[in-house]
């Protein structure tokens, strides 16, 4: 498995080039990274789950869904990825749209996270080596994953520049991880 520094030296590579490196290919890259197939675990499912799917079969992937349109879209589409495990786990208040969440978690992260308990929690019987936070509760999320990543596991926030609307909300949660590597709104995070 490639220690995160060499992951930085990835990441930091392709920014010379005219095309940068996606989240997609660095997903793909970290996945490849460990000597045996990982387990992987993702909160909001997306294009990247799609992607990893056709390029990294052999990964074990477990994705966690809140929204049930995006749910049976991405189930219908994974059907045929056995390695693949995807859960629907909605906010306690289903009433709310996207938007709303959206507005929350970047006014107040801590408020969201008592709406999505149950996918939060999602992760507690997995111990993954890999994980991807990339939907609701992101504050939780990384909270959760540092309770549950494997050792030497590495955790990645897509969209991180976020982050930096609530920053002093975010502080003691990203200071618990000792290695850290922020490029092009892609936080990776390793224990």
């Amino acid at each position: 498995m490639e220690s995160i520094t060499e992951c930085k030296d990835i990441i930091c590579t392709n920014l010379n080039h005219p095309k940068r490196l996606t989240l997609k290919k660095l997903m793909e890259r970290v996945i490849r990274s460990f000597p045996q197939p990982p387990k992987c675990f993702e909160w909001g499912c997306g294009q990247t789950t799609l992607h990893v799917m056709r390029r990294c079969s052999f990964a074990e992937w477990i994705s966690i869904e809140n929204n049930k349109i995006w749910f049976d879209d991405l189930n219908q589409k994974l059907a045929k990825h056995a390695s693949h495990k995807l859960i629907y786990a909605p906010p306690s208040d289903t009433t709310k749209g996207k938007e709303y969440w959206y507005d929350m978690e970047h006014r107040n992260p801590h408020d969201v996270g008592k709406y999505f308990q149950r996918y939060i929690n999602a992760i507690k019987p997995y111990s993954p080596d890999v994980i991807l936070i990339d939907g609701r509760a992101r504050l939780q999320c990384l909270d959760a994953s540092y309770d549950y990543i494997a050792y030497e596991g590495i955790a990645v926030i897509h969209d991180a520049h976020r982050i930096d609307r609530c920053l002093s909300d975010w502080q003691a949660s990203l200071s618990l991880w000792p290695r850290k590597c922020y490029v092009d709104g892609i936080l990776l995070l390793q224990k």
